[in-house]
């Protein structure tokens, strides 16, 4: 029995989701993926994607033979404990292909003195950084040497017009000597003419190395600069990663994301605050449920209990010769006149009423305007887009 975890993938149909079982902190036992429904191009390059529990990141780089990625185990992909989700990330030039998430469920390692602090991991972007650096290096001693080779040229073109002026001078004093010596001159002749092809092919050849510096500059520039949009874009890809359809980007920026990251983003929560999901609230139960009020007009259920006392009566309470008379007091919420006071009449023996003006009097309450009031928390506006695809 091999010492791997080997599982199926299929990315056309989603079947029963991918589950690994790990434990906290091991990396011994490599992970292999079978590709079951798809080919993978011949010079495709794979990667693994993980996010933990706490929201830290893994992105490794992956093997690949034929139809099966490898994935070795870092320390820090399952440095804690509990479900996390990953992805395969397979790219071949401009195309990429991401599979559904692999549900790992990593068991908490009971050995404390092998545990080790969670943090980041993002190989893949080192792995790029370092591609580039050389390149760049590649591309500047690309452009020492083209220099190198066009000031050999120009070296070459001075050369071969001081041999040309030499030849001209040559050429002259042979004339000046044909009375006396035509054989000499006819010699001195050929020699010019040889010194100026010399001359025809030094120039020649200095545009030629001219030419090749050129060529060669011009080769390993535009070389380093599809390598950096190729490294942007694969930047653009690990991001999306990071963000994908359904998530909810903030930022002080009005700047669409799709700027940054690429993919298709719109709007989300336009003048409202976010909650989370509670699945035992009826007002938070689904995702993208909206409720509340800006403001809010109480109800006479929903106000403060407010309590108060009217005391009313008649008695044989009035004035000094034995009259009738009549009281009220109020306390809490209802008021009256300042002073408790009584109304006095002439004694009545069963009176069946006041006689006019007497005892007449009442209570009142009047609170509040009935008006709403401000039913905001405390809050700062930001731009939030969601990504739909």
């Amino acid at each position: 029995m091999a010492d791997e975890i080997m599982r199926d993938i299929f990315i056309k149909d989603r079947w029963l989701p991918v589950q690994i079982d790990y434990v906290q902190g091991t990396n011994a036992v490599p992970l292999k993926f079978q590709f079951r429904d798809y080919a993978i191009p011949s010079g495709a390059a794979a990667r693994i994607y993980v996010k933990k529990p706490s929201g830290k990141e893994v992105y490794n780089s992956a093997s690949l033979s034929g139809n099966t990625v490898t994935v070795q185990p870092t320390t820090q992909m399952f440095a804690e404990a509990g479900e996390q989700e990953g992805q395969l990330q397979l790219t071949s030039g401009q195309k990429l292909l991401v599979t559904f998430p692999i549900l790992f469920r990593v068991e908490r390692n009971l050995i404390s003195e092998s545990a080790v602090e969670s943090t980041d991991e993002y190989g893949v972007l080192l792995q790029l950084i370092g591609d580039a650096e050389k390149a760049v290096a590649s591309a500047n001693d690309a452009a020492g040497k083209a220099s190198a080779a066009a000031g050999k040229a120009d070296r070459a073109a001075e050369a071969a017009g001081s041999a040309g002026t030499k030849a001209e001078k040559a050429a002259e004093a042979a004339n000046t000597a044909a009375g006396s010596a035509s054989s000499a001159a006819a010699g001195a002749s050929q020699a010019a003419e040889k010194a100026d092809a010399a001359g025809e092919e030094a120039s020649a050849a200095a545009k030629r190395a001219n030419e090749a510096a050129q060529n060669v500059e011009g080769l390993e520039v535009t070389d380093l600069v599809n390598r950096i949009k190729e490294m942007e874009e694969q930047m653009k890809q690990v991001t999306l990663l990071m963000y994908p359809v359904g998530s909810v980007y903030e930022s002080t920026d009005i700047t669409n994301p799709r700027e940054y990251f690429g993919g298709t983003w719109e709007v989300f929560g336009a003048g409202r605050v976010t909650v989370g999901i509670d699945t035992g609230q009826t007002e938070f139960n689904q995702v993208r449920k909206t409720g509340g009020a800006k403001t809010q007009t109480l109800t006479r259920a929903q106000l403060p209990k407010i309590t108060g006392k009217v005391e009313a009566g008649s008695g044989n309470s009035g004035t000094a010769d034995g009259g009738y008379g009549a009281f009220r007091k109020a306390s809490g919420v209802f008021s009256v006149s300042p002073e408790d006071y009584q109304y006095s009449m002439p004694k009545r023996e069963n009176a069946m009423s006041w006689p006019s003006g007497y005892g007449k009097y009442y209570f009142e309450m009047s609170v509040g305007e009935n008006q709403p009031h401000d039913n905001m928390p405390p809050y700062i506006t930001v731009y939030r887009w969601v990504r739909t695809a």
